[in-house]
């Protein structure tokens, strides 16, 4: 068994499941938490800017005054160094925390976020000082093994919200039962990504995602 999936098995295996009751899985970055304006504020503090062009880091970050793109090796070391110093302190995604919390009596919540595993606990005390204390599971690369493994543990609707379309794209040819909601929360970036075609809800906020996932739970009587 490859050692990712190791990883995946020894994180699920301590949480509670209940078959009855509907599963949430909710990204960090830019779903809960305003990955991009962290960076930004730790890109300042370097003399760095992130040029909100297109919906990638590699290129978009520029020295100020220059505008001079850093190299892709600088900017993996860049990001190294921000989930250890700053990654701890990002603010809320608007609407977030609300609309989890008029799930969390009815529905499992859990967070499935790509961070390195020694990052795990820093991502989950950030959740939990914004009013969402719910499990966090490191993952790695694609996130449809996690969700089929997730998926397996329950018998009621399952939800996957990211903010990056090929987590949700692998997820529904995998689990085409899988209700994928694409939401992105800052605006700028949302603007650069054109709406998906391939069975996933584009939510314009956490407002339309909740609204979405009311009305599912309602259609099976949940």
């Amino acid at each position: 068994m490859p050692i990712l999936n190791k990883n995946l098995t020894s994180q699920l295996s301590s949480l509670s499941w209940n078959r009855a009751q509907p599963l949430i899985v909710v990204d960090a970055d830019e779903v809960l938490l305003q990955f991009v304006c962290g960076l930004e504020r730790f890109l300042a503090s370097r003399n760095l800017w992130f040029d909100v062009v297109s919906y990638k880091l590699f290129g978009n970050i520029k020295e100020v005054g220059t505008n001079t793109p850093v190299s892709e090796d600088s900017v993996k070391l860049l990001l190294h160094d921000f989930f250890i110093e700053a990654s701890h302190n990002l603010d809320p995604v608007p609407g977030a925390s609300a609309a989890l919390e008029s799930f969390a009596a009815r529905a499992q919540i859990v967070v499935l976020s790509n961070v390195p595993e020694t990052q795990k606990t820093q991502r989950r005390d950030n959740l939990h000082q914004h009013g969402m204390p719910y499990p966090v599971v490191a993952n790695e690369g694609l996130k449809d093994e996690a969700m089929a493994m997730m998926a397996a543990q329950t018998d009621a609707p399952v939800f996957l919200l990211d903010d990056i379309t090929h987590h949700l794209k692998a997820t529904k040819e995998r689990l085409p039962h899988c209700h994928c909601i694409h939401i992105i929360g800052d605006p700028r970036l949302s603007a650069l990504v054109p709406e998906q075609t391939t069975g996933t809800y584009r939510a314009a906020d956490w407002d339309a995602a909740s609204g979405y996932i009311d009305q599912v739970l309602i259609d099976y009587g949940l």
